[in-house]
């Protein structure tokens, strides 16, 4: 393959604090707001290394146009 035949990818990985609602302190509970989540965006919601932190991924796209439209998506749900 030359390097004119090669197609490039990207993705986006959008990293969420979690926040309590009164004290605005970040809080641990990603774990439950990762199930949640889950239940309408599946395996694109990941856990982070820190307890208060997930992560929502797009899949791998073609084009800058198919990014946001995976990105606002995701927002949506």
């Amino acid at each position: 393959m030359s390097q004119d035949d090669q197609s490039y990818t990207i993705g986006v990985e959008e990293e969420y604090q979690v926040v309590h609602p009164q004290t605005r302190q970040l809080c641990g509970s990603a774990g439950q707001v990762l199930d949640t989540a889950r239940k309408q965006l599946g395996e694109r919601v990941q856990p982070e290394l820190q307890r208060s932190q997930i992560e929502v991924l797009t899949p791998v796209c073609k084009t800058l146009q198919e990014v946001r439209e995976r990105s606002c998506a995701c927002a949506g749900q």
